[in-house]
């Protein structure tokens, strides 16, 4: 995932957009709202603020290049690998986790987003976290993988606007259509914590 990661030019639209984001956080400490800083005053904040808040931690631990630009896009990629890995693992067997790892890993349209700066691979890696500890919590019925995934969705939400929030539709929809795993107390909290 980080080979050649800072090898070629942000594309010039949302990759870039998200660079600029990040830069003015460090420059102008516009943690909040950097469309004043944007190229001609453009308003790119509608998306959550986290991506953009840990790529400007990207940058001051390796500069501001395209390198660190696509550097959580890239960690990310890594961790939705790992994740498959453990999901397929929990649910069938080791042999399982990593074909499932291997063939995500081996997929060119996850190769390619994993390399792209951009918040879509951050929310694959929220998700896949969150579903990895939602069967936790099937298995041990633990308050603590609940509040668990109702962070986790917190995050993705912090991440990609309502998307997320397919976390806990999924997650009931499961539920509901397997009423030996319902509990109505763990659905309310995956819904209300975040």
């Amino acid at each position: 995932r980080f080979i050649n990661l800072g090898g070629f030019d942000l594309q010039s639209w949302d990759e870039a957009l998200y660079a600029v984001r990040a830069k003015s956080i460090l420059y102008f400490n516009a943690l909040w709202d950097q469309a004043a800083y944007s190229p001609e005053g453009l308003y790119s904040a509608t998306h959550p603020p986290l991506y953009v808040w840990l790529t400007a931690l990207a940058y001051k631990i390796f500069g501001i290049n395209e390198f660190s630009a696509r550097f959580i896009a890239a960690l990310s990629g890594v961790g939705v690998t790992m994740f498959t890995y453990m999901i397929g693992k929990e649910l069938y067997n080791i042999k399982v986790g990593f074909l499932a790892a291997l063939l995500l890993t081996l997929n060119p349209f996850f190769d390619f987003w994993s390399m792209q700066g951009q918040f879509d691979m951050t929310l694959a890696f929220f998700f896949s976290i969150s579903f990895y500890y939602y069967i936790k919590s099937l298995e041990q019925n633990s308050v603590r993988y609940n509040v668990i995934v109702g962070i986790l969705t917190g995050l993705a939400l912090l991440t990609k606007l309502f998307i997320a929030l397919l976390i806990p539709f999924i997650i009931f929809v499961y539920e509901w259509l397997n009423p030996e795993n319902r509990n109505y107390k763990r659905l309310l909290m995956l819904i209300y914590l975040p």
